[in-house]
Order: C-alpha cells, then sequence, then structure tokens
C-alpha cells in the first residue's frame, strides 16, 4: 500500500476517466477521494454524480475524447 502513495506523490495529475457504464454513473471513486488526499488535481469524466460531488475538485471531461482528457 505504502509503494502505491509513493508513486502517486510524485505524480502530477490523477486521472479517473471512466466510460459511462451503468455502475460507474452510480459510483463514488476511491481513487478520486485517495488522489484529493495527496493534494493530487483531478481529470474526470464528466457523469452528473460526480459533477455534483466532486465539482470543486476535479476537472470534467468527456471520457471518450482524448484531446480533452
Amino acid at each position: 500500500m505504502n509503494e502505491v502513495y509513493e508513486y502517486m506523490k510524485c505524480a502530477s495529475v490523477g486521472l479517473c476517466t471512466l466510460y459511462p457504464t451503468a455502475n460507474h454513473l452510480v459510483s463514488l471513486p476511491v481513487k478520486a477521494y485517495e488522489y484529493m488526499a495527496c493534494s493530487i488535481p483531478i481529470i474526470m469524466s464528466d457523469f452528473p454524480l460526480w459533477l455534483n460531488t466532486f465539482k470543486d475538485n476535479a476537472l470534467f471531461v468527456d471520457p471518450y475524447n482524448p484531446e480533452a482528457i
């Protein structure tokens, strides 16, 4: 577990760009909370739940648009 956080400390940005499957649309990704705990900026899929929940903590993109990501 500590090894994961060592890698995260070296990261410039955290990605959580999942596709809008039924499960993802209603989930709250643990990885986003881990990024926030490490003060890492986050790029996330633009799901309505995520837009509302993480509105002040992430940038949002269409997960099917590589240029936006």
